[in-house]
């Protein structure tokens, strides 16, 4: 059962890769066309991600499932590899591991989620080879299938936490407290006619933060003025490598309402 999992993982790095390049594409399609996509299309890459990752754990649960009834079978057959097998498995194994280690270091969903199969690769590949091999030399004819069982989930944790960490962000979590203390920081260095920060709201959506900003001036600061600072405070913002769009409000009193309306959906 070990050698299954370790085959169905293979299949779906083929799948994986079919992803990466459709929402590519996708995401290249979008900013040619301003129209129906104002603001691009990069949220594709989580949410691809977020489809594969639902994927792999249904098709694992199956293999666990698959490991179980295994076990709990009367036949108890003990898998023996060959030789050719465990060398491209080996083979396997070295390649995953470099194709890891260059993936986890990209910013970017799409190529960690190739990095997380990768490195699901690894682990695979090597239980692959170690449970059938302990299980044969040592006569223990359920080690495979409990490898299988082990591996599996595994994988199910492992996408699991990718799928929820995908999930919070399209659903707007919060900045971290260091990226936040980052955006105000630079706020409040940006200029001297800023004379408060009434608010500062950094929020997923996606992989990257939408920024808004309640930023307090002088009552007797001119229009131009305060239209050239919040425009280029705006700019400053989005120029973050953790900011994707950025929102500044110009208000001459720190009591006023919020910058928003709160709506809540009609129960």
């Amino acid at each position: 059962m070990s050698v299954l999992a370790g085959l169905v993982d293979a299949v779906l790095d083929f799948l994986s890769t079919a992803i990466v390049w459709t929402t590519t594409r996708l995401i290249s399609r979008g900013q040619q066309d301003q129209h129906h996509y104002p603001v691009g299309r990069r949220r594709l890459e989580p949410v691809g991600v977020l489809v594969f990752s639902i994927i792999m754990i249904t098709s694992f649960v199956q293999v666990g499932l698959e490991s179980i009834q295994r076990l709990a079978s009367p036949q108890h057959d003990i898998l023996q590899l060959s030789l050719p097998a465990i060398v491209i498995m080996l083979s396997t194994i070295v390649t995953k591991g470099g194709c890891w280690v260059w993936c986890r270091m990209v910013k970017n969903s799409s190529v960690r989620a190739l990095a997380e199969d990768a490195k699901t690769d690894v682990i695979f590949n090597i239980g692959t080879i170690l449970f059938p091999i302990v299980g044969f030399y040592g006569r223990i004819w359920w080690l495979d299938a409990a490898g299988g069982l082990v591996l599996s989930l595994v994988v199910i944790l492992t996408w699991s936490k990718t799928s929820a960490h995908h999930v919070r962000n399209l659903t707007g979590f919060s900045a971290q407290p260091d990226e936040r203390n980052l955006l105000l920081y630079l706020t409040m260095r940006f200029a001297t006619a800023i004379r408060q920060i009434q608010n500062l709201r950094a929020y997923h959506a996606g992989d990257k933060l939408f920024v808004e900003v309640d930023i307090v001036l002088s009552a007797v600061t001119p229009l131009k003025d305060s239209h050239d600072l919040s425009e280029v405070l705006t700019y400053f913002l989005e120029s973050v490598p953790i900011v994707d769009r950025a929102f500044v409000h110009v208000d001459y009193s720190s009591y006023n309402a919020p910058t928003h309306m709160l709506k809540q959906s009609s129960s």
